[in-house]
């Protein structure tokens, strides 16, 4: 294919196909699955990718104005790391220091560049994923798969790739307005939300609630207080800066019902809780493999709704919500096993060594050599669903 418009022609025809995966989500671990797929020989013809809108997922929308926790290096290596990317250096962020941070936005713009090449060489709809069902229910532990479409379209495939993200939490008062976290990201529109009448409650301790807080510096209220639950994010991810003319306390009952009688509004910060899609035969609350990234056979998950949970001493969770970098180089960990599976075709040996070899010579390359500090976003929240960023 050489056009989005070659891209969509053939649809029609995939009613009668079985394709080898769908990816659903075109956010960061989406582009990458693609892309690795594309590099590892899976054909192109049978590869859709689906997404409401292919704007790089909330990254690009939602999530653009945050400064990034990660240097522009973890960026780039991200962009160059996929021959099928066809990435070449024209953006704002590669002339920028590579040691460096910067706002997410710098980092989306390559990466529609990249999603725009994608999109000329797999099939795609622009559409959103309401149910997954095994194809035949008496072969559960071997399926192949039935992707229905909001739209009404179904396609069958061996296999899927689910990186469809994650939605904001709040906390919730009836009786205090809410200002949704997309909201509170945009400066703009958080000012414009404000009066300086309000006193405003922030929870979250980690780089949104810093974020947050960066734009109220130049906002003009009657009082802010952050509240925190986690000390441990607290002190890694919020500085004195941030903290001028913010009350911060941590999360305790007598503390919220000093500050709530006063309070016109709140911004949570929290973290994200998994975007549901209903997958037959699974219990809403679906888990997955957090060695593997297997949900059931044939499906896998990447990106924020599917982290990597480390488990420390008393019982705390370190969710590893990566940045770009780690959920790459995460994929190249776990893409050798999803080619393998049994569901796959024969092929897939020889795409499997493809990709083994293509990993193990970059690997080699002393601009490769790993950091033993990985750029992780980390929470130490009690639940797989609370993510915080």
């Amino acid at each position: 294919m050489t056009s989005t418009q070659t891209s969509t022609q053939h649809l029609e025809n995939l009613d009668n196909q079985l394709l080898e995966w769908i990816i659903v989500g075109a956010g960061p671990a989406g582009i990458a699955g693609l892309g690795k797929l594309l590099d590892a020989g899976v054909s192109p013809e049978k590869i859709l990718w689906i997404d409401p809108l292919f704007k790089v997922g909330d990254f690009g929308s939602s999530w653009k104005y945050i400064s990034s926790n990660t240097p522009v290096e973890g960026f780039t290596k991200f962009f160059h790391r996929c021959q099928s990317f066809s990435y070449k250096p024209a953006s704002m962020i590669d002339n920028l220091p590579p040691e460096k941070n910067c706002p997410l936005i710098l980092a989306a713009q390559p990466l529609q560049t990249i999603t725009n090449h994608l999109k000329t060489l797999v099939h795609t709809e622009l559409d959103t994923v309401t149910q997954i069902r095994p194809l035949d229910i008496a072969n559960y532990l071997n399926p192949h798969w039935a992707i229905t479409l909001n739209s009404g379209k179904v396609f069958h495939t061996k296999k899927l790739l689910l990186a469809m993200g994650g939605q904001p939490k709040e906390v919730n008062f009836p009786w205090i307005p809410s200002i949704p976290l997309s909201m509170a990201m945009d400066p703009n529109l958080l000012k414009k939300s404000l009066s300086p009448e309000d006193t405003v409650m922030v929870f979250g301790s980690a780089q949104s609630a810093k974020s947050i807080l960066g734009h109220l510096k130049s906002i003009k209220l009657k009082k802010k207080v952050l509240f925190y639950r986690s000390s441990t994010s607290f002190d890694r991810h919020i500085d004195s800066e941030s903290l001028e003319g913010v009350l911060a306390l941590k999360i305790t009952p007598k503390n919220l019902l000093a500050q709530m009688p006063s309070c016109t509004k709140t911004i949570s910060a929290i973290g994200f809780k998994r975007r549901h899609i209903p997958i037959i035969g699974l219990p809403d609350d679906y888990g997955y493999d957090q060695e593997t990234g297997e949900i059931a056979p044939g499906i896998f998950g990447l990106g924020m709704a599917f982290p990597n949970i480390m488990y420390h001493e008393l019982g705390l969770a370190e969710y590893r919500v990566a940045a770009l970098w780690p959920v790459m180089k995460r994929l190249e960990k776990l893409l050798p096993e999803w080619l393998s599976s049994p569901t796959q075709t024969v092929l897939m040996s020889e795409e499997k060594n493809i990709f083994k070899n293509q990993n193990q010579a970059r690997d080699l390359k002393k601009s490769e050599v790993e950091s033993l500090s990985s750029p992780y976003v980390t929470a130490d929240l009690g639940t797989p669903d609370l993510l915080v960023v």
